[in-house]
């Protein structure tokens, strides 16, 4: 919940650009207009410039300007960049309802308290106001028409307005531009809905909602391909709008009537959600939300809030989050609940639903010395490492190797005299002409045996090798001979 000092009357978050749902526009019974930082909630900006009460606010399609209506008279364009006024429009009458068009903000339409006609706006250099008038249509109003059939309109439109006079009089209570932004919709105090277009300002099509019940208000989907309104019948109705090819206007067929009943509530604003259609109850010593399935139409959830009258709420454009304001002017925020898996990031973390007596192991809390601590640590960091030339590490092995080959040797069964005159030989004879051979680190020294018959190698070289020219020999031969291998 938002608590200000202030009291609120209306609020509106952005419904697009890259930042949508991020800020909160707040409208003031003083006729201040805040806004709040949704993710911080901190208020960033206060746009003083009315002297009365917000009666609607609207957000451009970038999320830079803000359109804010007042009792004053008055719509102003904020410049959010800057914090500036950018326009003030002024009226004859106090303002109902104000809304940007969804692609150029240069265009707005308005309502004015007991005006019969909504007021279309261009704040373009060649732009201007006009009255959308509901008694005409784009029959009569063709310039190239002749004289003739223009003094018959002329006559035509007379006798309608005298007809218009005796009748009762029906006022726009609210206006506004569809997605496309091509027609115009007002709904009336006398219950029907008037479709204009948007660029030739001319009536197109009168649509009859209820009988003799004031239009209260209107929103349509992101799609535009649905539209709910808000009557004083206290019945919320959701009507599709399929468009046939080569037609401006849709055909509304009516998906869903929503009301209350047994207890009659009156209704205090309407709106998508998302998948959802949503209703503020006008009771007087409650605070509720009502939202419906929009496809099936059953009844999914109420929100309850405190005592105090709802005034006014707002749905968030891409969270399950609504905003609603009480009589006394403090803002609610409504989120769904969130639960909890803990045990997701800690696997040893157990959810309790109770409170339980907690038992600690018998060396939980147990003091240890740091300085016991500080000498394991440096015990675990300080080894000794041995370090070794690798020239060193392989002859080393070589003559381990050799060593044990000799012992064997002399120690197997076989070995006779003259075995050991030839081992004898062999100690004199360098080892790096008959092996040339280093341990791999994965095999050990104790249990690895090069697989070769020094016997044999050595009868080899002794038979074939000069004795007088033996050290040259080895210097120019760069190849190792080819050494049979044991089968053993």
């Amino acid at each position: 919940m938002f608590y200000f000092r202030f009291i609120s009357v209306i609020t509106k978050f952005n419904p697009s650009g890259i930042f949508s749902g991020q800020y909160l526009a707040i409208g003031r019974l003083d006729g201040c207009v805040t806004i709040v930082d949704f993710e911080t909630k901190r208020t960033i900006k206060f746009l003083m410039g009315h002297v009365k009460p917000i009666t609607s606010l609207d957000w451009s399609r970038n999320s830079r300007y803000l359109l804010s209506a007042s009792r004053d008279w008055n719509v102003i364009i904020w410049d959010l960049k800057s914090g500036d006024r950018k326009q003030t429009i002024r009226f004859d009458a106090p303002v109902t309802s104000a809304q940007f068009h969804p692609i150029n903000r240069k265009l707005i339409v308005v309502t004015l308290q007991s005006q019969e006609e909504a007021i279309f706006v261009d704040l373009r250099s060649e732009g201007g106001r006009w009255e959308l008038d509901s008694r005409q249509s784009h029959q009569t109003t063709n310039p190239e028409e002749d004289p003739k059939t223009a003094d018959s309109t002329e006559k035509g439109k007379a006798s309608s307005g005298r007809r218009g006079s005796r009748r009762k009089r029906q006022a726009a209570t609210v206006a506004r531009f569809n997605p496309s932004g091509d027609l115009i919709y007002v709904g009336t105090s006398q219950g029907t809905l008037h479709l204009f277009d948007c660029r030739t300002k001319v009536l197109v099509h009168i649509e009859q909602i209820t009988n003799n019940n004031t239009i209260k208000s209107m929103e349509f989907d992101n799609k535009g391909s649905s539209i709910v309104l808000n009557s004083n019948d206290r019945i919320i109705r959701v009507y599709s709008l399929k468009f046939k090819a080569g037609e401006m206007v849709p055909t509304m067929i009516l998906d869903h009537k929503f009301q209350d009943t047994i207890v009659r509530t009156p209704w205090q604003g309407c709106g998508f959600g998302s998948e959802y259609v949503v209703a503020g109850a006008g009771h007087k010593d409650s605070h509720q939300i009502f939202i419906w399935d929009r496809s099936s139409g059953t009844l999914t959830k109420i929100l309850d809030g405190p005592k105090d009258p709802l005034e006014a709420f707002d749905w968030h454009p891409t969270r399950p989050i609504v905003a609603s304001v009480s009589i006394l002017g403090l803002i609610h925020i409504w989120v769904t609940g969130v639960t909890e898996n803990w045990s997701a990031y800690a696997p040893g973390f157990d959810e309790l639903d109770e409170n339980v007596e907690y038992r600690e192991r018998e060396d939980e809390f147990d003091y240890e010395d740091e300085s016991d601590l500080e000498r394991r640590r440096k015990d675990e960091q300080e080894r000794t490492i041995e370090i070794f030339k690798a020239e060193e590490n392989v002859n080393t092995n070589r003559i381990e190797v050799h060593k044990k080959r000799r012992k064997l040797l002399l120690a197997g069964p076989g070995s006779n005299k003259e075995d050991k005159e030839l081992m004898k030989e062999l100690d004199d004879v360098e080892l790096d002409q008959f092996i040339s051979f280093e341990l791999d680190d994965d095999h050990s020294k104790d249990d690895f045996f090069i697989p070769i018959d020094y016997r044999l190698e050595f009868q080899h070289h002794h038979h074939h090798s000069p004795p007088s020219d033996d050290n040259d020999n080895r210097s120019n031969n760069n190849h190792s001979p080819n050494y049979p291998i044991d089968s053993s």
